[in-house]
């Protein structure tokens, strides 16, 4: 009986077929929680139809990543093609290897079958398939061991090879395993592209800052009260697995030939390696017993099925864990900068936020994708002097790869970071931040607000793989968290009395996220706001353009004089030496803050003299909220700009690689790419300034603009005091 076929209809990718251990994996709790994670986190707040949830941009990662490992293996040159095979094939007999020695092995999804396993190796001989597995292949290939509509569309090599052994290349040895290992490659890079965004916590990376804070903060703190030390060790003992940068205490991979640690990856991607090994520990076993026990199975089809399972787990986690560069290599189809994650969300995001930038012609570049070999020259590599397989696209899409990742920022700058969006946010993760040190710091039970907020951490504790964690991971999401601020607000108001211990301000955030009321206003809201203030500072403080250039031409004369009298001020200009003096520096950093209106130009490379740029709007808003014409404030930093998606050309791994004919090469995104992006990073605000005017205040607009002529007033004394000293002795 033909197998049925498994299928999603997706707004993008229009119809997407699911093999079958997909299905089965997607059936976990694990998995089918992702229908209540939004993509975005708190953006549908600001913009209602961007609500996008990681299942469906999970499964789109999946089709995109199938159709990129399609394209690059076909595309690919015979020499290369042939590499690529041997390396995977070596990979493949260390697993076969591993199988065949007797003793105890700690991945679940071989320990939990392993009878089974063992009574099918031993009735047929190890020596047997040892040997001559590849004979156990064909033949299982032949009896449609592995035809699964949804990898038969993304196979490289067809499945159908003839019953015997003959001369023709479409036979042979080499043939009828690559067939099989492109097979479990193919099924392995899916689930990992399936299973990228598990690991997310309820609203993503906002909630993912606000766990990894709490816990630097309570890592090493004790406390005399038995009901708080409980509650803190217990906090400290789900998270470290996964928050920690101690290889002992991290998080390990069970595989079958080694257990393996991640400590460079974030907390979601660890806490989704996690979910994966426990989805593929229950399913795995399950479906191999099935095939081992099914008597109409021939004994290749169980030995290929069994030996094809173990594979495709090996392989994935592999993948995840980048044990080796060649596993690296692969892991960038879903983990690069043009990759299978961000053509998905691209073209998701766009389209479910009702803007339109123009359509970014993905299959374009998916389609002419080339799996490349290129040398690791870069320095200091571990790997260095090694072939490493990359992707590489023909130098003819370079202007639909600058499109794309040009897209990816306007996304970001113009939806996630809008001022709505960002307020939001922060008033959400100050929310959750307090009702968790609420009860981490409660002496009693009843002295904190909302202990359910405790599931945001004890969802990950060590008894996730038994007991009554189907329930907790479940709870785990978007929802469960909204239904914890909500208790928490109608505690809120029925506690008149204030006899829980809290702050006077997370009614407030409550109130701002699930009423919608409109408690904090923006003081400053877009770039042209940020370029005003920019321009009230430099012309309090009187210091322009025109005086910069004249300290510039200064200290370019001085250093001309100094030794170089004969050097054209050009050159002068472009010598190094002359760029990297303090004074010199300091002058276009201050230059850049009057072209760019950015801020930051005004705090780290150039300190105010007694002050920073931060200090001095606390100090501001300090003063009015002590006046009572604020009732709280809030000052928030956007570090999520500085992200620009780009390479930063540091190794092999952190390139984008084009090729013309023979020759492969990086992708240069310094000519205009790069300016374009740092054109629209300019115009995102640095510091997000938000507050809330006294209840008896007529004119916010009004109280908003005394805010900021405070703010400007005091910036220019500091940034004029700043400029004498550096300055005084060149005037």
């Amino acid at each position: 009986m033909r197998k049925r076929a498994r299928q999603i209809t997706d707004s993008i990718h229009e119809t997407v077929y699911l093999s079958n251990l997909e299905s089965e994996l997607m059936a976990t709790p694990y998995f089918y929680r992702l229908h209540d994670i939004y993509q975005s986190s708190t953006v549908y707040m600001t913009f209602p139809s961007n609500r996008t949830k990681r299942y469906e941009h999970s499964v789109g990662t999946m089709e995109i990543a199938s159709s990129l490992l399609y394209s690059a293996v076909s595309n690919a040159d015979k020499n290369t093609r042939k590499s690529f095979f041997n390396c995977l094939k070596t990979r493949f007999h260390k697993i076969v290897k591993t199988l065949s020695k007797n003793g105890n092995n700690s991945a679940l999804f071989f320990s939990r079958s392993k009878d089974e396993i063992e009574n099918l190796f031993n009735k047929y001989s190890r020596s047997e398939i040892d040997n001559d597995f590849v004979e156990q292949i064909r033949v299982a290939l032949a009896d449609n061991c592995l035809d699964d509509i949804a990898l038969n569309h993304f196979q490289y090599y067809p499945l159908k090879i003839q019953n015997t052994i003959t001369d023709e290349e479409a036979v042979t040895t080499r043939t009828v395993e690559n067939v099989f290992l492109y097979r479990c490659l193919l099924q392995a890079i899916r689930i990992c592209a399936l299973f990228h965004d598990i690991g997310h916590p309820p609203y993503s990376h906002i909630i993912e800052e606000v766990i990894r804070n709490l816990y630097d903060k309570y890592y090493n703190k004790t406390s005399k009260c038995k009901f708080q030390k409980d509650n803190i060790e217990e906090f400290i003992e789900c998270l470290e697995p996964y928050a920690t940068k101690d290889e002992n205490t991290a998080y390990k991979c069970d595989m079958l030939s080694s257990r393996n640690a991640h400590v460079s990856a974030e907390i979601h991607e660890r806490v989704g390696l996690r979910l994966l090994q426990t989805a593929i520990d229950e399913v795995i076993p399950d479906v191999i017993n099935k095939t081992i026990s099914n008597r109409d199975n021939s004994k290749e089809f169980k030995i290929t099925s069994t030996l094809y399972y173990l594979t495709v787990a090996e392989f994935a986690f592999s993948i995840l864990v980048e044990k080796d560069h060649f596993y690296k290599s692969i892991h960038k189809i879903i983990d690069g900068f043009v990759d299978a994650d961000r053509l998905d969300y691209i073209m998701r995001d766009s389209l479910n936020s009702g803007v339109d930038w123009g359509r970014i012609p993905y299959k374009r570049l998916i389609n002419s994708a080339r799996l490349a070999c290129v040398k690791n020259d870069y320095p200091d590599s571990l790997d260095k002097d090694e072939d490493i397989f990359v992707i590489a696209f023909p130098k003819k899409v370079s202007d639909e790869i600058d499109d794309l990742l040009l897209t990816r920022y306007k996304i970001f700058a113009r939806i996630n970071f809008h001022h709505s969006c960002m307020k939001t946010t922060v008033a959400l993760q100050s929310a959750v931040n307090e009702l968790a040190e609420s009860f981490l710091e409660a002496k009693y039970k009843n002295d904190c607000i909302n202990p359910d907020i405790s599931v945001l951490w004890t969802a990950l504790g060590t008894s996730i793989v038994g007991g009554d964690k189907n329930v907790r991971i479940i709870q785990w999401n978007d929802s469960w968290l909204i239904s914890v601020l909500h208790k928490s607000l109608v505690r809120i108001k029925q506690d008149e009395d204030r006899t829980i211990k809290r702050t006077d301000y997370l009614e407030e955030n409550l109130e701002e996220i699930l009423l919608s009321k409109k408690r904090y206003y923006t003081l400053i809201k877009r770039g042209s706001d940020s370029r005003e203030f920019i321009n009230k500072v430099f012309s309090e403080s009187g210091i322009t353009s025109k005086l910069l250039d004249e300290l510039y031409y200064a200290e370019l004369e001085k250093y001309k004089n100094s030794g170089f009298p004969d050097a054209s001020y050009m050159e002068i200009m472009e010598n190094s030496k002359f760029n990297g003096l303090d004074s010199v520096q300091r002058i276009k950093q201050m230059k850049s803050a009057i072209e760019t209106a950015d801020l930051k130009f005004l705090c780290s490379p150039i300190p105010l003299l007694s002050k920073s740029i931060f200090e001095i709007f606390t100090e501001v808003l300090e003063d009015f909220k002590s006046n009572k014409l604020i009732i709280d404030y809030k000052i928030h930093e956007n570090k999520g700009r500085e992200k620009v998606g780009l390479p930063k050309h540091k190794n092999v791994y952190d390139e984008i690689y084009l090729f013309e004919g023979d020759r492969v090469f990086t992708f240069n995104d310094r000519v205009t790419l790069k300016k374009q992006i740092e054109a629209i990073k300019n115009n995102v605000l640095w510091q997000y300034i938000y507050f809330i005017p006294s209840t008896n205040c007529d004119n916010i607009d009004k109280l908003a603009n005394d805010i900021i002529s405070n703010m400007v007033q005091r910036v220019s004394i500091e940034l004029k005091d700043r400029y004498d000293e550096l300055f005084s002795r060149l005037k």
